[in-house]
C-alpha cells in the first residue's frame, strides 16, 4: 500500500509540474507577444 501512495504522490507530483509549466508557458508566450 505504501508503495501506492508513493507512486501516487510521485505521479501527482510531476502532474503538477507539467500543468504549471504549460501555465507559465502560455503566460510567457503572452508575455513576449505584449513587449
Amino acid at each position: 500500500l505504501l508503495d501506492c501512495i508513493e507512486d501516487y504522490k510521485t505521479e501527482y507530483n510531476v502532474k503538477k509540474v507539467n500543468t504549471n509549466t504549460k501555465k507559465f508557458k502560455v503566460f510567457f508566450e503572452n508575455w513576449k507577444e505584449s513587449e
